[in-house]
């Protein structure tokens, strides 16, 4: 009997806790699903966002689930669900934050997850678009940029990348098999929902599976050559570190937050090896800024699945423009009065080599010399010019003609210099000299005369 009332006696606090712990959990619980409002298939999400002190209700009774949520609101709560480092004296630097939420905003644009409308101002009043949503959850949870084609006809710049990642990690299917309803607000329950599922997420950065090696020293202060870059196929190097389970098949993605640059699949030989090696094609490299930081991603994946990733920076050099070229054969001396008469057509190479490249709307410059007298004219660049690798200029420009054809002799040169600018960086091709001859400045009489009438024939009539 001793022995029983013993026993009896330790068991009552026992039991006690026991007790106790089960009515916690049961209020816990009760706290999370309790809502009225809270369809079944939100219910989870909800009690995610409850059970993590993310957020309560807008009443003892309600979570507001189709209750539009302001940016401020949405601000606070993806700041928790990130377990962000708080501050509370923390200060956002935008004019329109109520104190409340400083802290969390301040926390958020530290990491440039959120920017705010401008400098000052984070529109905290304003409710949140889908469209916005997506922007701040692709950067906070910091999901790889995704390229694949989108189902949804309604997502354009700047928001296409953004939902291009959640749709892609199945974060979101859109409002409709076609639409992504990017201008809508977003709703409370909705918000629930991309935290809970982003949650669940194995996101990029899981430690333990792959790691990324710059090889080449110039590689991250910008000092490597055009040609180390263009020649080297192990600039790189994705190691595939023991026990972390990759298999044949598994995919390995280089990119940066805004493009996928190569993507590769893994052999027996890699893992055998134990590392992938990668060099920068040129048509990648010109896709790429030199000059200045970049934060390459390597992801790898096994179907939809992120397996792990890592991140490095490089730097690239500053890449030239493409030089221009004036080829003499295409532009004889025998030509050069038609060409300056705007009959002929004077004919301007820039087709790339290397790592040289250009664009649309670059600025082709040609400096014209005769003795002490210079001209310059310019055009600027077509898309079609670049695909057919040379750029046609024609003079129309009278007055031009008459000032360049001042003073002209026999036996001097007219000098033809190209460039081509992009507004920074310019780049300068040869000169190329036309000799003035007695035959060539008969015929520059006889095209020009009608052109700039009396004086010009009278010039070149005393030339002759």
């Amino acid at each position: 009997m001793a022995y029983s009332s013993k026993i009896y006696r330790l068991g009552v606090p026992v039991l006690a806790v026991i007790i106790m712990a089960v009515l916690l959990l049961a209020n816990s619980v009760q706290a999370a699903s309790s809502f009225t409002d809270v369809p079944a298939h939100y219910k989870n999400a909800v009690n995610y966002l409850v059970d993590n002190d993310i957020t309560d209700g807008i009443t003892d009774t309600e979570f507001g689930t189709h209750e539009k949520i302001k940016r401020i609101d949405a601000a606070v709560l993806l700041a928790k669900a990130l377990k962000l480092p708080i501050d509370s004296n923390a200060k956002s630097g935008f004019t329109d934050v109520p104190g409340r939420a400083e802290p969390y905003v301040a926390a958020l644009r530290a990491k440039e997850i959120v920017l705010g409308k401008d400098a000052t101002t984070f529109a905290s009043q304003d409710n949140i678009t889908r469209g916005e949503m997506a922007l701040i959850l692709a950067k906070g949870y910091k999901l790889p940029a995704s390229t694949d084609a989108l189902p949804f006809t309604d997502v354009g710049d700047p928001y296409k990348k953004a939902v291009g990642s959640l749709y892609k990690y199945r974060i979101t299917v859109g409002k409709t098999d076609t639409t992504f309803a990017t201008k809508d607000n977003l709703t409370r329950g909705e918000f629930a929902f991309f935290l809970y599922r982003l949650s669940n997420l194995e996101l990029p950065g899981k430690e333990g599976v792959i790691d990324l090696d710059v090889l080449n020293q110039g590689l991250l202060d910008g000092s490597i050559s055009i040609d180390e870059l263009l020649s080297n196929p192990q600039l790189l190097r994705v190691k595939l570190l023991p026990n972390s389970g990759l298999a044949i098949g598994d995919v390995i993605k280089l990119g940066t937050k805004d493009m996928n640059l190569l993507t590769v699949t893994l052999t027996e030989n890699d893992l055998d090896s134990g590392f992938v090696d990668l060099g920068l094609s040129t048509d990648l490299l010109k896709t790429l800024t030199g000059g200045q930081a970049l934060d390459l991603v390597a992801v790898i994946e096994r179907g939809e699945t992120i397996l792990g990733s890592a991140t490095e920076t490089i730097k690239l050099p500053v890449l030239p423009l493409v030089t221009p070229v004036l080829d003499i054969a295409k532009n004889t001396v025998g030509d050069l009065a038609y060409i300056l008469a705007g009959e002929k057509t004077l004919k301007v190479d820039i087709k790339a080599k290397g790592l040289e490249k250009v664009k649309a709307g670059d600025e082709l410059i040609l400096t014209i010399k005769n003795g002490s007298k210079t001209e310059t004219v310019k055009t600027t660049l077509a898309a079609e010019d670049i695909t057919k690798g040379y750029v046609t200029y024609t003079f129309n420009d009278t007055e031009l003609l008459q000032r360049l054809l001042e003073g002209i002799t026999t036996g001097s040169t007219l000098d033809i210099t190209p460039s081509i600018t992009d507004g920074v960086t310019t780049t300068t091709g040869n000169t190329v000299s036309y000799p003035i001859t007695t035959g060539l400045l008969g015929s520059l009489n006889g095209l020009l005369g009608g052109l700039l009438g009396n004086v010009t024939g009278g010039l070149l009539g005393n030339l002759l």
